[in-house]
This record gives C-alpha cells, sequence and structure tokens, in this order.
C-alpha cells in the first residue's frame, strides 16, 4: 500500500504540479484514472504526514517555495510555534492544538478561552458536515458520482470560457445532467409526426439501447440550452425530451457506468441572440425545474397500435390490409370480402375481469355481428370457397357449427 500510495502521490504532483490537498481530491484523481486505494489507509497517510509537516521542520528548497504557495504561510507558521513553545513552555501542557481542516498550521488556545469553545464547537459541526458529505459520496452510484464531477468542474468551462465555434461539435454531457423541459410525455410515448421515427414507441428505441443493438452515439444528439451562470440553478434543458427520457431509462439500467450522450449545445448568450431557436426553444420549455417527467392519461402505442393489446393490433393489421388492397389498380375483390368477413366474424374482449388494457381475440355470435350471408355466387354449381386453408364445395351439407358457410336457400 506503501508503495502504491506513494506511486499515485508522484503521479498526482507530476499532472497537477502540486500535492493533493485532501483525501477526496486524491482518491478522485486516482478514480479517474482506472486506480483504486482504501480510503481509510489514504486517510491514514494524509494524517501522518500532516503531524510530520508540523512537527519535524526541514530546510525547503527554493523551488518548492514557487511551485506551493502554501510554502511561506507553513514556515512562517512553524517559526511562530517554535517561539511560543520556547516562551510557554510551563502553560504548554495547559493548551491544546487544532489542526486546520485541510493538513495547514495549527493554531493554541487556552481551554478556558470562550472564543476557543466556540471555535472548537463550529469545527465539531463542521466535521460532521464533512463526515455526512462522505457517507453520501459513498452511496452515490459510480454514474452519479460522474455527473456531480463534471457538473462541478467542467460545466463552469462551457459555461463562461468556450467559443461558438468550440459549441459547434457534439459534446458529450452525463445524461443525469441534462433536464426535461416538458413536464408530461405525449400518452401514447411516441415520437411525434415531425420525427423520424414518427409514431414508433420511446420503448422500442429503449430496448434497441438496451440490447445493443444501436449506439448512444448514433441517436441524433439531443439539441440543450446551457444556464446562464453559475448560480442560475435552472440547470442543462434539452427540448428531445422523448430521446432523453429513453437514454435516461437505459443510464438507470446502468449506474455502474458513466452514460455520457451526444449533445448540441447552446449557451444562455447564443439563446439571447437567436431569435428563431428562443421562440422554438421556449415554445416547449414548461418552466419547470426538469428533474422529472410524467405521462398524459392514455395507452402506451406503436404506430397508432396499442403495444399491450395483441387483439387492437390483428384488428387494426387487417383493416389496414384492407385499406392497401383497395387502393391497388387491379384489387383483389375475392380475397378483400374473405378479410372483411373476417372481422365481422371475430369480437375482442378483455383478458380478465376489469381487465380494459389488454384484450384477446374470441369468435362473435349471431347477436353480436347480425347475420350476413355468402354473396349469390358461392351457391352457383360447382363453386368453392376458401376458409383457412380448405376448399369446401358447393355439395358440402349445411353445417351449424361453421359460420363460413352459407345459409342453405
Amino acid at each position: 500500500m506503501a508503495d502504491t500510495f506513494s506511486l499515485w502521490q508522484s503521479r498526482y504532483q507530476q499532472d497537477k504540479g502540486s500535492l493533493p490537498t485532501n483525501v477526496e481530491q486524491f482518491l478522485s484523481f486516482v478514480r479517474n484514472r482506472g486506480g483504486s486505494l482504501p480510503y481509510a489507509a489514504v486517510k491514514q497517510r494524509f494524517n501522518e504526514q500532516a503531524v510530520r509537516t508540523a512537527h519535524e521542520p526541514h530546510e525547503q528548497d527554493p523551488s518548492d517555495d514557487q511551485s506551493d504557495a502554501t510554502a511561506p504561510v507553513r514556515a512562517a507558521a512553524d517559526a511562530t510555534s517554535r517561539t511560543w513553545r520556547s516562551r510557554n513552555a510551563a502553560a504548554f501542557a495547559e493548551t491544546e492544538h487544532e489542526w486546520g481542516q485541510w493538513g495547514g498550521p495549527y493554531v493554541t488556545r487556552n481551554k478556558e478561552d470562550p472564543d476557543h469553545t466556540s471555535l472548537k464547537q463550529e469545527n465539531e459541526r463542521l466535521q460532521q458536515e464533512v463526515q455526512d458529505l462522505k457517507l453520501t459520496l459513498q452511496l452515490l452510484s459510480p454514474a452519479e458520482q460522474e455527473t456531480t464531477r463534471w457538473l462541478r468542474e467542467e460545466l463552469p468551462w462551457w459555461i463562461e470560457q468556450s467559443t461558438r465555434r468550440q459549441r459547434q461539435h457534439p459534446v458529450l454531457i452525463p445524461v443525469f445532467a441534462i433536464r426535461f423541459t416538458h413536464e408530461c410525455v405525449n400518452a401514447s410515448l411516441a415520437f411525434g409526426d415531425e420525427h423520424g421515427n414518427a409514431q414508433e414507441n420511446i420503448l422500442k428505441l429503449y430496448d434497441q439501447l438496451f440490447r445493443g443493438r444501436v449506439a448512444v452515439d448514433e441517436v441524433d444528439p439531443l439539441t440543450v440550452k446551457l444556464p446562464r451562470d453559475r448560480e442560475d440553478d435552472s440547470g442543462i434543458k434539452s427540448r428531445n425530451n422523448r430521446r432523453l427520457l429513453a437514454l435516461r431509462m437505459l443510464q438507470s439500467a446502468r449506474m455502474d457506468d458513466p452514460l455520457k450522450v451526444p449533445c448540441r449545445v447552446h449557451s444562455h448568450q447564443d439563446y439571447l441572440s437567436n431569435q428563431k431557436f428562443r421562440a422554438w426553444f421556449d415554445y416547449g420549455d414548461d418552466r419547470r425545474s426538469g428533474w422529472s417527467i410524467r405521462s398524459r392519461d392514455g395507452k402506451s402505442k406503436h404506430r397508432g397500435v396499442a403495444i399491450f393489446n395483441n387483439a387492437d393490433a390483428a384488428e387494426k393489421g387487417l383493416r389496414n390490409l384492407i385499406k392497401r388492397a383497395k387502393k391497388k389498380a387491379s384489387p383483389n375483390d375475392r380475397k378483400i370480402s374473405i378479410v372483411e368477413e373476417t372481422l365481422n366474424l371475430i369480437k375482442r374482449r378483455p383478458v380478465g375481469e376489469g381487465e380494459d388494457d389488454e384484450e384477446t381475440l374470441t369468435f362473435a355470435s349471431a347477436d353480436d355481428r347480425g347475420w350476413r350471408s355468402w354473396p349469390r355466387s358461392h351457391h352457383d354449381a360447382g363453386a368453392t370457397r376458401v376458409h383457412a386453408g380448405r376448399q369446401f364445395g358447393a355439395e358440402e351439407p349445411w353445417n351449424t357449427d361453421d359460420p363460413w358457410q352459407a345459409r342453405p336457400p
């Protein structure tokens, strides 16, 4: 552990130009580069280094002072500490030492000092908050941790320093950092007619992403607007709510793998200067927090067919078949009439008691449909009829159990 810690610490110093100031910063650096160190062991090493820095004064190379801006402060604190100890050796046993949160110079105060008591209580409160934050961080998934890091470290640059040219290319943003602009998605959970996948259900896109048949970078980039500044709590919002919903569903199923999605980024300045974009974005922005989205009352549909209703899909499939057949230059009237008669012979019923979302097919009774006999041509001598792949001759006897047979004259 000691050698591994030293190697990572050296690498941190080479990359950052200084030593890490706290455990969380150091562990984040290690994790982002594929490493792993136990928190307790790293915390112990930091404490040992802090003690050595305060109690073992040493000569510092001038180059260290240039790379570490706090070196003069620590040197002055060490000198002050040594002077105070030499002058107050007798009272030293009646004082206690409190160390700065980040391993800085210590301060000595008398136990009876009221200010010291107040500071001690404040310090204990802050330490408790730090412990609570550490516990919260440990409970977060890797996807949530990466989202938090990106919002803290990278979003400010995109808000304050990025140029329009840099924003012309798709930017990878953690999907959990992007908020909705709609309060509700449409009732059928389907893409609109203006979309390339018009009337396709959102669940189809999720299914393709989940099974790996479509890659995230194959999905059209989301159009997003950045917040006005760091203090703007409206967050990053997207007008592409249905695509965002499918991508968020995928991330929710894989919390150990941070999902970053391509986005076309517009700054607040772009929003103000582009009247067409501003009108389009405002039209679809419900001015909510954007953290959640809900559904309007209705049923999930795919291309107009209820996706959890096989009977509805079968019936609409047959009706669409008839429409297409009638539009042909030479429609086959015989086949069309057979399909039409099929629709007259079946009906839909709920799968279970009180179920209205899922249905199955059953044969209709005479009371359900009324009796419709075959056309007169079917009674001609020698005529045959097609029924479910079988041929029935005109000489077949009447069968009351077979509704496909015409009633005898």
